[in-house]
């Protein structure tokens, strides 16, 4: 692990069983474990972000995804 760099996460595509595929980022942090060097590594679902993301990078769709992706409530108003 010594001199050793890299990036702090990846994103990439996981295939179920069934064959569908689904989004993760894998993450990993260098730790001591039982006085040792060690690497503890995790994986995150973010499928629902990466489908956020490409349909914010479809105009027409830009609206809809934002509303789709936030767990907050959105009001919309006119003035006048």
């Amino acid at each position: 692990m010594e001199g050793y760099s890299a990036p702090d996460s990846y994103d990439f595509r996981m295939c179920r069983a069934d064959g569908s595929t689904f989004w993760v980022t894998c993450c990993a942090s260098k730790v001591v474990w039982n006085g040792r060097p060690a690497s503890l590594g995790w994986l995150i679902d973010i499928t629902d972000r990466k489908h956020a993301e490409e349909a914010v990078r479809r105009p027409d769709k830009l609206f809809g995804a934002v509303f789709q992706s936030t767990p907050a409530m959105l009001t919309l108003s006119t003035l006048g």
